[in-house]
């Protein structure tokens, strides 16, 4: 407890008992109890304004630290494990080979994806089919269509990956397939849309392969926990 709290507390619990003291304590407990409630605010709420995900896509950032904007406001995005770096390769490197031959192509992650109008993410991978790959949008930064999305798990940020990330993944309504993957676990969550409002959630492990239907598209196990 701070001093001013202590003081607060002292405040608010003295009990007067003349009529005059009792206004004065009174009006106290009232300015100290605003200015408790305002501190605690303050402390809590982002101190500059929150911005729009064309405002955040002006700015150059270090290109040694990486950063993403959260509902408007902009996150620090930690580094990645050599496990985790593995398995992101493994997986792109499958993608790239096994996407050749068709209209769609896989991104890592220097690419954003706009999941909002105060929201730039950077997953893992992304993939998009169609017009989203065409030379018009070679200087985009961010695209906002994709087709299936991976996110290799961290402990750091795997709460945040499959709760507020996962709802605004879903929330897109290009969006066929959603892939956590645990590389400490060796497994892999698959989300997979069966149509506009319904999604099938599966954990799959012990050596089963990733079959992406909407790809057309199989990743062996074996590749995507290859060392």
């Amino acid at each position: 407890m701070t001093n001013r709290e202590r003081r607060s507390y002292a405040v608010l619990n003295f009990h007067p008992t003349g009529f005059a003291k009792h206004i004065i304590a009174f009006s106290l407990r009232v300015a100290l109890a605003t200015e408790l409630f305002y501190t605690r605010k303050m402390a809590s709420e982002p101190i500059f304004p929150k911005l729009t995900a064309e405002e955040f896509l002006e700015i150059e950032f270090p290109s040694d630290r990486r950063f993403e904007l959260d509902r408007g406001v902009i996150r620090a995005m930690g580094g990645g494990t050599v496990a985790h770096s593995r398995v992101q390769a493994n997986l792109f490197g499958a993608l790239f080979v096994g996407l050749q031959a068709s209209k769609c192509n896989a991104f890592g992650p220097d690419m954003g994806v706009r999941t909002g109008a105060s929201s730039i993410r950077y997953p893992d991978i992304s993939v998009y089919c169609g017009d989203q790959t065409s030379s018009e949008n070679d200087e985009e930064k961010a695209l906002d269509d994709p087709m299936v999305l991976i996110e290799v798990l961290s402990p750091s940020t795997r709460k945040e990956d499959e709760s507020t990330k996962l709802a605004e993944y879903r929330a897109l309504p290009s969006v066929q397939a959603i892939i956590f993957v645990d590389p400490a676990a060796e497994a892999f969550r698959l989300i997979e849309r069966l149509d506009e409002d319904s999604w099938r959630d599966s954990l799959i492990r012990n050596g089963s392969d990733l079959i992406l239907s909407a790809l057309g598209l199989t990743i062996p196990y074996a590749e995507i926990f290859a060392r």
